[in-house]
């Protein structure tokens, strides 16, 4: 007698059962805490973000939702410790631009690739840095200043959270495309850089719009113009640099939880369901919109296709700039 019948039988009850356990792996997740790690010190953009979000999913999971923050690195400490914990969704990082992507093209090695080692999992948003100048520079837009600094070369500096911050990049792609030449001071993070620019230490920054908007609204400095090409709701007065003087000017940077390479597909769906629930939500919009994050809508898939865009568009940048980390 032919075992063929045996075989295909117990195959297709095989394939019933994994489909079955997957379909409830999907259902009951998480039967335990959820952990996002932040790869930065606590206060930042994503530490805030990953804090609004925690709650939120507690509430729709009933498990604890914990925010880690391992900082070091620009972010690559907390980063390589996800991409070596269990694809399980368990362990996730609230990844930025940085972390998955500049970090690669700025040091010689890296513990992990931020691209291959890791499943994207929900966008998050995207956030835009604006340009400030110190209240004693002459210049009240962005073609003053290139004017500004095309007749006074070298005279002006601007202020960075250090080489290959998004500081340093959006000034470094400024200059290149406006034609202009400005020293670069690093600061050891964007807040002594901010700080510097307040105390007149520097003219300039291009700096994340939520830390800049307090200062903007207060009159300690000048906003001249948003770095991404739309501008940003929260400053309504201010244009972006394409429109007000450097056509072609682009550049905002990402924000999104990422799990481990391999993390189960269903997992994944069930997690960017669930985030893009939090998001809708009118009081979290509020907060986050609050300090200019444009928020995502995306599936996963979608991410994933955003984040392989961004590899060669940042690999121009950052060979524009020089900049490089050994």
């Amino acid at each position: 007698m032919s075992l063929l019948p045996i075989r295909k039988g117990f195959a297709v009850c095989a394939l019933s059962l994994l489909s079955a356990s997957a379909a409830h792996a999907d259902s009951t997740f998480p039967v335990r805490p959820v952990t996002i790690v932040v790869p930065y010190l606590p206060g930042g953009t994503p530490d805030i973000m990953a804090r609004l979000l925690g709650p939120e999913l507690n509430k729709l999971w009933g498990q604890p939702v914990v925010v880690e923050n391992k900082a070091g690195a620009n972010g690559q400490i907390g980063s390589a410790a996800v991409a070596n914990a269990k694809p399980d969704g368990y362990t996730m990082v609230l990844g930025t631009t940085a972390t998955h992507v500049v970090n690669g093209l700025l040091y010689s090695s890296t513990p992990y690739d931020g691209v291959k080692d890791f499943t994207p999992v929900a966008m998050l948003g995207t956030l835009s840095n604006v340009l400030v100048v110190n209240p004693q520079v002459p210049a009240k837009n962005v073609k003053e200043l290139i004017a500004l600094l095309k007749e006074n070369p070298d005279k002006y500096n601007y202020g960075s959270g250090g080489n290959g911050s998004s500081n340093h990049l959006a000034a470094e792609m400024f200059k290149t495309m406006a034609g202009v030449s400005v020293r670069h001071i690093p600061y050891k993070s964007a807040a002594p850089a901010m700080t510097g620019l307040l105390a007149g230490e520097t003219a300039m920054i291009f700096e994340n719009v939520s830390t800049a908007i307090p200062h903007i609204h207060s009159g300690a400095l000048r906003a001249l113009g948003v770095t991404s090409a739309k501008g940003a709701r929260v400053l309504p007065d201010v244009p972006s640099i394409d429109k007000a003087g450097v056509p072609g000017y682009d550049m905002s940077f990402w924000y999104g939880l990422l799990a481990p390479a391999s993390t189960d597909p269903q997992v994944v769906e069930k997690i960017n369901a669930d985030v893009r629930k939090v998001l809708a939500d009118p009081d979290v919009r509020a907060k986050l919109e609050g300090r200019g994050i444009d928020l995502s809508d995306s599936t996963s898939a979608e991410f994933a296709e955003y984040m392989a865009a961004e590899v060669p568009k940042w690999t121009k940048v950052v060979e524009a700039s020089g900049a490089k980390i050994d």
